[in-house]
């Protein structure tokens, strides 16, 4: 199954991008968010809370991107990998990468929610004040404080950004790598526990997050 991690000629670094390519993939991520929040976000939290209702098969999809989850999933996969032997060390430098990638993203998203101040969807925590609850709705730059940390996402970000470094690292399993974000996205919307706005912020984030982690790998001898 791990034979042949990486396509043809890949670069231990990662997909290469230059500077055009990051500005169009910046320009068209900032263009998406601000639609959402223009003309998305409310309607789409007013279908979540009225016609989904939060299923239960949606809180479940949403414990996939939680943090202890995947920290202690990577561990224990690169240790695994590590420890079956030489045939398993490019195995191991993936999910080394891949972990890497989600610290990183956890990082960025404590600073970036911190910084934007948005309200949450729905009220969850000491009465918060929410679109659903009483439609407020908007950023608080940098607020602070539980009930204004709805953007961007953190489990989208967390789980995009080593799912993001396996899908360069371990190609023939990208079906997965594709799923695992993608389950986790449409549970949190699911559960209206974020606004779409901030499930594509947080893919943005990821996404970085992994590209950042792919190019710092190699220095930090995890990559190679």
């Amino acid at each position: 199954m791990f034979d042949g991690l990486e396509p043809p000629n890949a670069s231990q670094n990662g997909p290469t991008l230059n500077a055009k390519h990051l500005a169009a993939w910046a320009a068209l991520t900032t263009v998406l968010i601000l639609a959402s929040i223009q003309w998305g976000d409310r309607p789409f939290a007013d279908f979540s809370h009225d016609f989904l209702a939060r299923p239960a098969a949606a809180l479940w999809l949403v414990k996939i991107g939680g943090a202890p989850v995947l920290i202690a999933a990577g561990l224990l996969a690169t240790v695994a990998a590590f420890a079956s032997g030489a045939k398993y060390r490019p195995v191991g430098r993936a999910f080394a990468t891949a972990l890497l990638a989600a610290v990183l993203a956890m990082l960025a998203v404590i600073a970036l929610k911190q910084g934007f101040g948005r309200l949450w969807p729905e009220t969850w925590v000491n009465n918060n004040p929410s679109w659903i609850a009483n439609h407020a709705f908007g950023f608080y730059w940098f607020h602070g404080g539980v009930a204004y940390e709805s953007f961007p996402s953190g489990h989208t970000a967390r789980t995009l950004a080593p799912c993001a470094a396996l899908w360069w690292r371990m190609p023939r399993l990208r079906p997965l790598w594709a799923a695992l974000p993608t389950l986790v996205v449409l549970g949190l919307l699911g559960s209206n526990f974020h606004f779409v706005s901030d499930c594509l912020a947080g893919a943005a984030v990821g996404l970085t997050a992994a590209l950042v982690a792919l190019r710092l790998a190699p220095r930090l001898r995890i990559g190679r």
